[in-house]
């Protein structure tokens, strides 16, 4: 139920990056938002998209923004990652094995999302953006200078 409510947060708060970065909505349903952006001449098209959880195909994301631009496509995934504001573990994050297979693959284009929730899952209070996680991996952990740790493993 958390991570869920994680999840939900924390696409909201990228459809709102994407509006106060001046994008307009084009249309929704409740697992896929398509915006436009125009810039003079140039026209660029966003869809950020829910991952597949009902088939639950292990994909190593939870996000993905798509944008295109003059006919190049460039794809951003996103693992959120939620946790309760008092939780013992609320520092670690756990990457699986397909998690950071994609964080390898994807490197400058796949960002953690550490999303803090209240204990009942209804309100999530904040996001934090964690960038090449892969690059900064060594030895199996990484720790932010939040504190934040990173630990690869089976999960």
């Amino acid at each position: 139920m958390i991570g869920k409510a994680g999840e939900r947060f924390a696409f909201e708060y990228l459809w709102g990056e994407l509006t106060s970065e001046g994008y307009s909505l084009l249309s929704e349903t409740d697992r896929e938002a398509i915006f436009t952006l125009t810039d003079g001449e140039t026209q660029t098209r966003a869809v950020l998209s829910l991952g597949d959880r009902e088939g639950y195909l292990q994909s190593g994301w939870d996000i993905v923004l798509r944008t295109q631009t003059c006919g190049t496509e460039t794809a951003v995934y996103y693992e959120v990652k939620t946790h309760t504001k008092g939780s013992a573990v609320r520092s670690i994050i756990r990457l699986s094995n397909e998690q950071m297979k994609t964080a390898l693959r994807h490197s400058d284009n796949y960002i953690v999302l550490a999303v803090v929730c209240d204990r009942s899952a209804e309100n999530c209070l904040e996001v934090k953006q964690y960038r090449n996680i892969g690059s900064l991996i060594a030895g199996g952990t990484f720790t932010s200078c939040e504190g934040y740790s990173f630990i690869t493993g089976g999960v």
